[in-house]
């Protein structure tokens, strides 16, 4: 917990009454290798890499991004699809430790602590930069430059996550990825 936070104390001030309560309402999930996590859900890792993800309507994988430790695993969608199921799939690829909150219970700080929405609003912020910074490389750069790309944003990964999933991430086959790892 210690972890989350001096997550949550980056966006904002919490006094250790509300810290108590944030605490007591968190639950501690654990997720084994290729276990999925519900998006109804709230999450901060920390320990262990998810990917995040969606099918196409071809029933194949693509992976969207990946979530390593001291990150929050968020549905960043707006409030008014909330309760609908996530297109979205979120995917443990080593065992994790999640600190988890229903979605009702991360809503109802709000109505508890003073300043909440303040905090929420600057992570899910954060949150949408980092994932359009992660994109956009994606969109402009060739094969071998996003590689790297991804090699500067996930520094730890490139050993543990699945070659497969990190060729999926960068829009290439795995043979391609295989060929530019090589001559790097």
């Amino acid at each position: 917990m210690k972890e989350f936070f001096a997550y949550l104390l980056q966006f904002g001030r919490l006094t250790q009454p509300q810290q108590d309560l944030i605490a007591h309402q968190a639950s501690r999930v654990t997720l084994r290798k290729g276990d999925y996590f519900v998006a109804q859900q709230v999450g901060f890792v920390e320990a262990g890499v998810l990917r995040v993800g969606s099918y196409t309507e071809q029933g194949e994988e693509l992976t969207s991004y990946f979530i390593e430790e001291q990150h929050p695993l968020l549905d960043i969608r707006p409030p008014e699809a909330a309760g609908t199921p996530s297109p979205c799939l979120a995917q443990a690829l080593t065992h994790c430790q999640l600190v988890v909150f229903s979605a009702q219970q991360w809503q109802a700080f709000a109505q508890l602590i003073p300043g909440w929405e303040v905090i929420t609003q600057k992570i899910l912020a954060q949150a949408l930069r980092v994932k359009m910074e992660r994109v956009l490389p994606l969109v402009v750069q060739d094969a071998a430059a996003r590689y790297r790309s991804f090699l500067i944003t996930y520094p730890h990964l490139a050993n543990r996550v699945p070659l497969a999933y990190v060729a999926a991430y960068l829009g290439m086959t795995q043979s391609s990825l295989s060929r530019i790892r090589k001559n790097i």
